[in-house]
């Protein structure tokens, strides 16, 4: 019933546009526009699982959006491709969801060497690449504030960005993702790219004295290119590769994979405390006993209180990992768990990843089982004949020795085991059940039935926890700290996180617009309390967001806040 509405109501808007346009056979760049946006509204019809929520959230409706979207192509009299690729991207920030995106086949950016973080409506530089900006050209320092860009106050031009590059879903994470790109601009996200000229004035902190610079944007121009390769991941059993491609729901910020395939320093690492980087923007909370060597994926050490405690520090950058990274994670677990007293785990600016390798990680962080969120999910034929492939394969296996010849040592770093088939074979078997019962979205159930995480079968962490999370905090960075909230085993000091709530796929389709793929959430997770992740985010216990102080003087508020919970959980304990 529901794809002949669809099917009908695409027939009814080709033959409004004819009216409109002319015949098909007579097809027009205009028309042809307008049969793009009701491909993207028939993905969306399909597989987009927020709508009910997204309606009582912010009053989206599908069909109303993309109607919106036609009325801007149909009001422009000769629409060039970027002002309908401006169009299209409108429309997915309408979702107000950080897992709906486009991108685009674009070689178009632009940097400046430079990064800022804004406090109280200001703007503190908190990095300068002084290989571009030596200190006699740019004879300023990180925490000194930008007053001006471009001519203008810093704040409007921020804001400025935030409405027309990034929506509206949550103003703290947007204002955070415009200040990220108020120096970074890319083409393949639909940035309305500059190059040339660009006028700065700097404030000195120590000074107070103001400074007009100009700098030059680092362009690179539009080129015609192919689109990027995922990297492929080699497995030597047919039947594992299968399974590896069915078990990796995306919990991933799909703008961060964009981001880094259009870095315009090439060559050039992350640097420390931007998104996904191995090491945070945070000094050393202390006197160091010991520190994970630099090859390590994981930048985490041992530092001495001043009350003579023994703390970890650990970073997890983001959950793109693999079973060689969930070991490395083990070993250092398992140094802190002899070693240290406390564990802080930073996992700001973390663009998330993959829901395995999450739960690989956090089951080292326990010895009791914890729950998991439930999903709604969208289900088709193709899900539903992946479950029934799949169902007799899984009710074979009689024993752990069945399991791992079918599945490998591990899923991602987590133990394959007879129980993990059983989540398996559950999964599977409520999606047919699901189908069958007429359902095109779910009931709530776990994701590939994995109910509970079990604690890691060698590596137990047993002692307190603090973890820091920020409003730059995607998706498998909304779950960690969920999950662990959820079960009360933490203590969570910052800001909320995006609320990126849900796994994500992504489509594409041939077109002329340059539209290279698009992305949206085919999962809305509830935690312990019935209440979404998407949207919402998680709460800290404790909440603290940088002041004017810590961009300006080496996050000493931030650092003295991290100090006194440490000291608080350590009491508790």
């Amino acid at each position: 019933m529901l794809n002949s509405f669809i099917s009908a109501s695409i027939l009814i808007t080709i033959l409004i546009s004819n009216t409109l346009f002319g015949n098909l056979s007579e097809s027009t760049d205009k028309q042809r526009m307008l049969q793009t946006l009701d491909i993207i509204r028939n993905s969306f019809y399909v597989q987009y699982a927020p709508v009910e929520w997204k309606q009582r959230y912010s009053g989206w409706e599908l069909d109303l959006e993309i109607d919106r979207a036609k009325d801007k192509v149909i009001a422009i009299d000769q629409p060039s491709i970027k002002e309908f690729q401006g169009i299209v991207r409108d429309f997915f920030s309408s979702t107000k969801d950080y897992h709906v995106g486009v991108s685009f086949y674009s070689t178009e950016a632009a940097g400046l060497p430079f990064r800022v973080k804004g406090a109280n409506g200001k703007y503190y530089i908190t990095y300068i690449d002084r290989s571009k900006l030596s200190s006699m050209v740019f004879p300023f320092q990180v925490g000194d504030e930008l007053t001006h860009f471009d001519g203008r106050p810093t704040r409007d031009v921020v804001t400025e960005l935030k409405i027309r590059e990034v929506g509206n879903a949550s103003e703290l994470t947007d204002y955070a993702m415009a200040e990220m790109f108020l120096t970074y601009r890319v083409g393949k996200m639909g940035h309305q790219v500059p190059k040339g000229p660009v006028m700065v004035t700097v404030k000195s902190t120590k000074t107070s004295h103001s400074s007009s610079f100009q700098l030059i944007w680092q362009y690179h121009p539009e080129k015609i290119v192919s689109k990027s390769l995922k990297r492929n991941k080699e497995l030597s059993d047919p039947v594992r590769e299968k399974i590896y491609g069915l078990t990796q729901k995306e919990m991933q910020a799909p703008f961060y994979q964009t981001m880094k395939a259009a870095n315009i320093d090439k060559d050039k690492k992350d640097e420390d405390g931007t998104l996904g980087a191995r090491k945070g923007f945070l000094p050393d909370l202390g006197k160091k006993w010991w520190e994970s060597e630099s090859s390590s994926a994981f930048h985490a050490y041992l530092y001495e209180t001043q009350d003579r405690h023994l703390v970890g520090y650990l970073r997890i950058p983001h959950y793109i990992g693999d079973a060689d990274d969930a070991e490395e994670f083990s070993k250092i677990i398992a140094f802190m768990q002899d070693r240290s007293d406390a564990l802080v785990i930073d996992q700001t600016n973390n663009p998330g990843g993959s829901v395995f390798y999450l739960y690989a990680l956090v089951s080292m962080l326990t010895d009791q089982p914890l729950s998991t969120p439930r999903h709604k999910m969208t289900i088709t034929q193709k899900e539903v004949m992946h479950a029934v492939y799949w169902v007799p394969a899984f009710e074979n296996i009689r024993s752990d020795e069945d399991a791992k010849s079918m599945l490998g040592e591990t899923l991602d770093g987590n133990q394959v085991t007879y129980q993990m088939a059983q989540f398996f074979l559950n999964y599977f078997r409520f999606i047919i059940d699901e189908w069958k019962e007429g359902r095109l979205l779910t009931k709530p159930f776990y994701l590939y039935g994995v109910d509970h995480i079990n604690p890691h079968p060698t590596t137990r962490y047993t002692k307190p926890i603090l973890v820091l999370t920020n409003s730059l905090d995607f998706s498998g960075g909304d779950f960690f700290p969920a999950i662990l909230q959820d079960n009360h085993r933490v203590t969570i000091l910052g800001e909320r996180t995006a609320g990126a709530g849900g796994f994500v796929i992504g489509t594409s389709f041939p077109n002329h617009f340059g539209i290279a793929g698009y992305h949206y959430t085919a999962s809305i997770a509830e935690r312990a309390d019935s209440n979404p992740i998407e949207n919402l985010g998680v709460e800290p216990d404790i909440q603290y967001s940088l002041t004017e102080l810590d961009l300006t003087n080496g996050y000493p508020q931030y650092m003295q806040e991290i100090h006194h919970t440490v000291d608080k959980i350590l009491q508790e304990k």
